[in-house]
């Protein structure tokens, strides 16, 4: 599959508003810099850090009445 992570994630988005969501979460690891950027470029905010043994998981929360349309690739 040759589609980028900013691309997969607006499918993503598109199928949730479709399902009629309002709001998703998304969660990555926190040094995991790319997924992060792709989500914060997508109107993510910050609602809940944990921890998987060792590692931060960072789970973001994305708006899709407030955000969807500001989504860019």
């Amino acid at each position: 599959n040759t589609d980028s992570p900013q691309k997969m994630l607006r499918h993503a988005l598109e199928v949730c508003t479709e399902k009629g969501m309002s709001e998703v979460i998304v969660g990555c690891y926190d040094d995991n810099y790319g997924s992060n950027k792709t989500i914060l470029n997508n109107g993510g905010i910050l609602c809940r850090t944990s921890s998987e043994k060792i590692r931060l998981n960072d789970n973001r929360m994305i708006s899709l009445q407030d955000n969807y349309c500001r989504i860019t690739l």
